[in-house]
């Protein structure tokens, strides 16, 4: 769907893309932490961050005391892990309250708003930026604005955990798709410049097949300039001689 000027100023406008919300902020996209009013909140040691860290992936679930015993300790559990997790959950209730942090029928549930979680602020922005196709500028700052949210890899400090890796590899494919898309408006917007010194340096390094699509999304833009804006503009040919050297680079170290 593509929206006006007038429509896409609207949708922003009913949501300050740069104001934090007012209560708890829960970050995952990075190391995983959380502030209150009054400011940073303890999570306390590896178990019982990744018991948050779960409960946060299903925010407003009832998340029941088997799967998350199978997912903190795996197939061995110690004798005592019910006990346990009954603990972490009640001190995680104590740092953010009752309200947040309930008991139902048949497990656990952790309450939040969509604002309050970086993960969804992120992909409600790229959400928005994909409605304003068709206005790169607008495209160009949403997408700059979501991945500013970014503090490091999803759920750095918890990298390893199995039951995790799912929702790692998610977030951190939406983040690159949402870094290709930034880059994509950023060349129909002529910024081919701040593409070779930013995004595709920083972002797509490690990926050769991305920079591949960076490439070619470059030379079809090429393409569709009249001969005389091509012969005028020479910044896109040494994008892409900046961009070969980095997917050479980046190839020998990925595949050796």
């Amino acid at each position: 769907m593509t929206l006006d000027d007038t429509d896409v100023h609207a949708r922003l406008s009913q949501r300050d893309r740069f104001a934090p919300p007012a209560g708890f902020r829960f970050r995952v996209l990075g190391t995983l932490d959380a502030e209150g009013p009054e400011g940073p909140i303890a999570l306390g040691g590896p178990k019982q961050r990744i018991v948050l860290a779960l409960l946060l992936m299903r925010a407003n679930e009832v998340v029941t005391p088997e799967s998350l015993i199978d997912d903190v300790w795996g197939d061995e559990p110690p004798d005592a892990a019910r006990n346990t997790l009954q603990s972490y959950v009640s001190r995680l209730r104590g740092a953010f309250g009752a309200d947040r942090v309930s008991t139902r029928s048949g497990g656990y549930r952790m309450r939040i708003e969509r604002d309050e979680l970086d993960a969804t602020r992120f992909e409600d922005l790229v959400r928005d930026a994909r409605e304003a196709d068709g206005h790169p500028d607008r495209v160009s700052s949403i997408l700059r604005d979501a991945l500013a949210l970014w503090r490091g890899p999803a759920f750095a400090d918890l990298a390893t955990e199995p039951a995790l890796a799912g929702e790692i590899a998610r977030l951190e494919e939406l983040r690159m798709t949402a870094t290709e898309e930034r880059i994509s408006a950023d060349l129909e917007l002529g910024l081919h410049a701040e593409v070779v010194g930013d995004s595709v340096v920083g972002e797509l390094g490690s990926r050769p097949r991305r920079a591949a699509v960076a490439v070619a999304d470059v030379r079809r833009l090429e393409e569709q300039r009249p001969s005389s804006a091509r012969t005028a503009l020479l910044v896109p040919a040494v994008l892409l001689g900046a961009l070969a050297l980095l997917i050479a680079a980046a190839a020998i170290s990925w595949y050796s």
